[in-house]
């Protein structure tokens, strides 16, 4: 695995896993297990938690304050993510807000509105950042 290659050479890597975990999902203190979550079928269209209930707004929010919090935290040199925007479509709701703190990390959005300014669910009067 590319993770246990790069540890051997000396990197400080850590794994944000949001999939479900299986036997050979890596383990340790290096990995930060996401609200894990999977798709039904092979396109993707239905996503659901661990316990096969179909995620919801209130959820994706959850996981996308706990994916920027953690940036915050391990404020990484590289970023490798798996797919995107290839594939993972479905998980733009976190990774587009992950990515812009990538580009610009005093401009990190939010995590209150993660899913963009004019989703119903959250109030757009103001939009606050969070600071370096």
């Amino acid at each position: 695995m590319l993770i246990d290659a790069m540890r051997h050479l000396g990197m400080d890597v850590h794994l944000l896993n949001g999939g479900i975990q299986t036997p050979d999902t890596p383990k340790g203190d290096h990995v930060v297990q996401l609200p894990a979550m999977r798709a039904l079928d092979e396109q993707f269209a239905v996503l659901v938690d661990a316990d096969d209930k179909e995620i919801d707004t209130h959820w994706k929010v959850n996981r996308c304050r706990i994916l920027l919090e953690q940036f915050r935290r391990l404020k990484p040199d590289i970023v490798i993510i798996e797919s995107f925007p290839f594939g993972r479509r479905q998980l733009r709701f976190e990774l587009i807000p992950w990515l812009s703190g990538l580009i610009n990390p005093c401009r990190i959005p939010y995590p209150s509105n993660p899913l963009g300014l004019n989703h119903p669910d959250f109030d757009t009067s103001v939009s606050p950042t969070l600071g370096a």
